[in-house]
């Protein structure tokens, strides 16, 4: 679980990855979802491990939590940098990334004060080849750390862009999307234009002054995990 361009999709992968060299890929099943309803239809009689990714979760998401209980590890960045990084990445309007992300970050404050561990994007988790073994002990698998580095290099950023460019090239059953648009690998989640330029504290140079007051409603999010309010 984690804010939009949070890095989600790289614990995303790390977690199924892990799961499959651990279990096996016939054990494992993996999809991004909004609600139960639509992980259920999707999960059909499979009895292994469920990988799913989420942002903010239906309206039923807290009552699948209390009944299933799952293993949850959330991602997250400043949300002022997230509302920009869904303005540039998808050519949203600010108004609807700010309430986007503003979603996120309710469901992500709720999931972390229930105990849940979290990662923060500033923190360049996703360029730590150690945070493999991190998740791997979370997730309690007794992968070999050999192949921990594997993983790593499979999802570092420079390899990404590459996949990124070339999801036009993978087999059909794979690709969701508009050719001329954003397409996407139903596979690894990472779509055509996945990868940002990375900053921190773009937010800054990015919204105008009207912007930045309506962000600042983001207050308590940013107080609670140490960034800065200006």
């Amino acid at each position: 679980m984690g804010l939009h361009g949070s890095a989600s999709t790289w614990v995303f992968n790390v977690v199924r990855d892990l799961l499959i060299a651990a279990h096996g890929d016939g054990q494992v099943r993996a999809l991004y979802a909004e609600s139960e309803h639509d992980v259920m239809a999707e999960k059909g009689d499979h009895l292994g491990y469920l990988v799913w990714k989420l942002h903010f979760g239906d309206s039923g998401f807290d009552d699948f939590v209390s009944r299933a209980a799952p293993m949850i590890i959330v991602s997250i960045r400043d949300p002022r940098d997230a509302v920009v990084s869904m303005m540039q990445r998808f050519g949203m309007s600010f108004e609807s990334a700010a309430a986007a992300i503003a979603r996120d970050c309710n469901r992500a404050l709720r999931s972390i004060a229930a105990g849940h561990p979290y990662l923060r994007y500033e923190d360049g988790f996703f360029r730590n080849p150690d945070m493999i073994g991190s998740i791997a002990q979370w997730l309690g698998v007794p992968t070999d750390p050999s192949g921990f580095r594997q993983i790593f290099e499979r999802y570092e950023s420079t390899a990404v862009r590459r996949f990124a460019e070339n999801i036009a090239n993978l087999p059909p059953e794979r690709i969701v999307g508009d050719p001329a648009g954003d397409l996407s690998d139903t596979l690894t989640l990472i779509h055509r234009h996945h990868v940002g330029d990375m900053r921190s504290g773009k937010w800054r140079d990015a919204l105008s002054t009207d912007q930045h007051h309506i962000l600042a409603g983001f207050a308590p999010f940013l107080l609670q995990f140490k960034y800065p309010l200006a």
